[in-house]
């Protein structure tokens, strides 16, 4: 046990990094009691396709692209040497289950959605999305704003007119606020509300 933590944790992260926030969640794993994720992504189908019909072309169409992107252990030859012979079958094999039934939904993006279990969500959550954003579209903070509304969690949105960004890249020197406040002082009344029990809840 950590003589610096009281059992509450926060996550928070951009991108990549704000999807892991909801695939967390969506565990209902114990101590996690706030996410603050930004251009997260809820449902890896929507990410990629829509209604049948694929956003992409080339490797950039399949679901192991952003995983080998995003993937860092690479630069450890030590350890990339002993895991890329598995790492490499198991993309192949998530394509080829991918690929299987062309761009409809299936089985596999279903295990790769974040809102179809609403009863597992048991955080609050403040998410942050551009409304200028062409990489996570915003229909994903509307699908996980309603999935944890459906579980009657505390949810609110922080929308900017940015990109693919946390707003905080924006607001330094350009005085973009919410209610007069600026982002990382938003975050951490958001913070300090559900990890310590300050009372300062944010509207």
């Amino acid at each position: 046990k950590a003589d610096w933590s009281n059992g509450k944790v926060g996550m928070t992260g951009l991108s990549w990094a704000g999807t892991t926030t909801f695939g967390v969640a969506a565990t209902g794993v114990e101590g996690l009691k706030t996410i603050v994720p930004a251009a997260g992504i809820a449902s890896w189908y929507d990410y990629y396709n829509s209604q049948g019909t694929t956003f992409n072309v080339g490797p950039y169409r399949d679901l192991s692209h952003l995983s080998v992107y995003v993937s860092n252990r690479i630069l450890d030859p030590a350890d990339w040497n002993r895991i890329k012979e598995d790492y490499a079958r198991y993309i192949t094999q998530l394509n080829r289950d991918q690929h299987k039934h062309g761009y409809n939904y299936s089985d596999i993006w279903k295990n790769r959605d974040y809102t179809l279990h609403p009863e597992n969500l048991k955080t609050s959550a403040l998410i942050v999305h551009g409304l200028n954003d062409d990489n996570v579209k915003t229909k994903h903070f509307e699908l996980m704003y309603d999935a944890l509304k459906k579980a009657g969690q505390d949810v609110k949105l922080y929308l900017h007119q940015g990109d693919h960004v946390y707003p905080a890249a924006m607001s330094r020197g350009y005085g973009i606020t919410a209610n007069g406040q600026d982002f990382y002082d938003l975050l951490n009344t958001w913070l300090t509300h559900y990890l310590y029990g300050v009372d300062n809840h944010v509207e």
